[in-house]
């Protein structure tokens, strides 16, 4: 029985040795795969997953400039939840002379925002404004003379409206004052205002004192 598998082998050496190397190199590559490679794709999958969750940094800083009536103008850096008030307070505070009557103390700030705080000087009082009465006949704007100031209606330039503004000037006799101007020329003087259709002496004693040339 063993002279048979002897001779056996010995026919057969070159398949047996094939067959082995195969098993040997079937072997290898499953340890490979098994292993080596996987252990490498997982820890790559893990540092892309990671790399995924970090979330962006948000911005928490900005820059501003405070200038004008402050007592130190400068470029300053405040968190970026900042509000004009605490720049204004980073650059000192408020001069004497400053007025904040234009300013949202309250805005939140951006980056590279330019904040100026003017002087009390520069803010120019706003004159009154005048009341303004809608005519019901034409919807029209008519400019009512606020109490205590002394404005004068000048009849070479008025419009419409404004002539309306006269004691006694109704649509037609303001219509009338700008048509005596567009075809006998302007007013040399505040009586020729008298020349005009519908404008006697009574209607004129009652505006000379609010008109002028």
């Amino acid at each position: 029985m063993i002279d048979i598998i002897l001779n056996y082998l010995k026919e057969n050496i070159l398949s047996l040795i094939i067959i082995l190397l195969n098993i040997i190199i079937v072997s290898m590559l499953i340890y490979f795969n098994i292993f080596v490679e996987e252990p490498i794709i997982q820890d790559t999958l893990e540092e892309v997953e990671i790399k995924e969750e970090v979330p962006e940094v948000e911005e928490t800083s900005v820059l501003v400039d405070v200038k004008g009536s402050v007592k130190k103008p400068g470029v300053y850096e405040v968190a970026s939840q900042s509000i004009v008030n605490d720049c204004i307070k980073l650059a000192g505070g408020l001069s004497n002379d400053a007025d904040t009557n234009t300013i949202n103390l309250s805005k939140k700030v951006v980056n590279e925002m330019v904040i100026y705080v003017p002087k009390k000087e520069e803010i120019k009082e706003e004159e009154p404004l005048n009341d303004v009465e809608i005519n019901k006949e034409d919807n029209s704007e008519i400019v009512l003379e606020n109490p205590g100031i002394n404005t004068k209606v000048n009849i070479n330039s008025a419009s419409l409206s404004e002539l309306q503004t006269l004691d006694g000037i109704g649509e037609a006799k303001a219509q009338s004052i700008i048509d005596y101007r567009n075809q006998v020329g302007l007013f040399k003087d505040i009586s020729e205002l008298m020349n005009v259709s519908g404008i006697g002496e009574t209607v004129f004693a009652k505006i000379k004192d609010n008109i002028t040339i």
